[in-house]
């Protein structure tokens, strides 16, 4: 080989055990390498100390994060465009069946899944709902509200939640049954009610954070 190999990488955790890594590797095989990690200022001085030693590197390693900015340094520095760079390989499959990825689904789902079920009994009688998600939202807002502003405990905030969004829906049932009006018209006007309801509390809760 007629030059090092170079192991470039950010400053990251993530990148710090790929450099440790693949530099044991390297050594382990007797192939001569050079680090260059840290801030893109401080592995492009690697490179230029390479550069005007003589010492052109042979390949360039990097993680996935790191890619786009050792691509922008290689590519900027004069002798160094035409290496190669190599980051590893992505692994989706054996990844998306880890049980943490799994689980992560799972708890992403759970929360369109109930809506479904709701939405589903609601369309095999005939019927529409347009208010699930402002209903969602809004039963969110008021979890958080009670919790935050009111001191409310779990039990209490599950109930106010809970009874929340069954109001919403025994209005969308009354006046859908008894006042003769269109599902459609009845949710689509729930949706206005619960996005406006929700929306100044969500207001409120972003400035309150902004100033912390």
């Amino acid at each position: 080989m007629e030059g090092p190999v170079a192991v470039a990488a950010g400053d990251s955790d993530t990148d710090a055990a790929f450099v440790q890594r693949l530099a044991a590797l390297l050594e382990a095989r007797n192939i001569d390498s050079t680090i260059a990690s840290g801030s893109p200022r401080d592995v492009r001085a690697v490179f230029e100390e390479l550069l005007s030693g003589g010492h052109k590197p042979t390949l360039i390693f990097t993680t996935s994060e790191s890619y786009a900015t050792i691509a922008r340094i290689k590519d900027n520095l004069p002798g160094l465009e035409s290496v190669p760079l190599m980051p590893p390989p992505s692994y989706i499959w054996p990844t998306f069946l880890k049980t943490d990825n799994l689980l992560n689904v799972a708890n992403q789902i759970t929360v369109m899944a109930i809506v479904a079920v709701g939405m589903t009994m609601v369309i095999i009688t005939g019927g529409i709902d347009l208010s699930v998600g402002a209903v969602l939202a809004l039963c969110a807002v008021a979890a958080a509200s009670s919790m935050m502003r009111m001191g409310l405990g779990t039990l209490e905030t599950i109930l106010l939640t809970l009874s929340i969004g069954l109001s919403a829906g025994l209005v969308n049932g009354l006046v859908t049954t008894r006042l003769n009006l269109q599902s459609f018209i009845t949710t689509l006007a729930m949706l206005s009610v619960a996005r406006g309801v929700a929306s100044p509390r969500t207001e409120m809760a972003r400035h309150r954070l902004e100033k912390s």
